[in-house]
């Protein structure tokens, strides 16, 4: 196990950027891609969920497991604040970031409702 430990580490965390984009964007791309809504509201309902009630994320906690199993580090705060915050974007703009995340989303949930009611 401890040999696959980086790669898998590493998958762990491509699928959690995959979760991101199917959260942020999936609204948009189910327009051309209609099976991709019930992904994208599960994200949505964890994501919520995640926030309101503050439950820990599986795939941080796995990715944390796997990184003490490769003898790599661990690191406090989650996964937005090690990987996202502060690298992709200063912290100082995150209600900012947070805003136009929420505004694709809805942009998203508004151009397929206009769709359904065409």
């Amino acid at each position: 196990m401890a040999d696959l430990a980086p790669a898998l580490v590493v998958l762990v965390v491509g699928a959690h950027f995959v979760y991101l984009g199917v959260l942020v964007f999936g609204g948009l791309a189910a327009k051309r891609w209609p099976w991709l809504l019930g992904w994208h509201l599960g994200a949505v309902v964890w994501a919520v969920g995640a926030v309101t009630i503050r439950y820990d994320c599986p795939l941080t906690s796995l990715e944390q497991r796997l990184r003490e199993v490769a003898g790599w580090s661990t690191y406090d705060g989650g996964f937005l604040r090690h990987y996202v915050r502060g690298v992709v974007f200063p912290e100082s703009l995150t209600p900012l970031v947070v805003a136009a995340l929420v505004g694709f989303v809805l942009t998203g949930w508004f151009r397929l409702a206009s769709r359904a009611a065409a």
